[in-house]
């Protein structure tokens, strides 16, 4: 779809819902480097030889591809966001 498209079928109310849920539940290459790593670890622990050889976990395999990424908000400040900008579109939050 080319960004002419996607502009006439989206406004911008609900482009703002989906970057807000993307922040929240991301879709794309982090889940994936996650759950590629998990295999990564399950691979090399399957490879050790000895008991004593390191056992590896999945954190050992995702790359870090940017220093800033290591503090990324929380996922209450995430939540936070996204009440932030829904409520910016005019949407109003019942608390209970």
């Amino acid at each position: 779809m080319t960004v002419a498209e996607c502009q006439s079928k989206v406004d911008a109310q609900e482009f703002a819902s989906w970057i807000a849920y993307e922040r929240i539940d991301p879709m794309g290459t982090e889940r994936l480097e996650v759950m590629i790593s998990q295999v990564s670890a399950q691979l090399a622990n399957s490879k050790r030889t000895k008991k004593s050889d390191k056992l590896y976990e999945a954190t050992d395999f995702i790359p870090k591809w940017d220093a800033s990424l290591e503090n990324k908000p929380s996922v209450v400040n995430l939540e936070d966001q996204f009440r932030m900008v829904m409520q910016a579109q005019g949407v109003k939050f019942i608390d209970g």
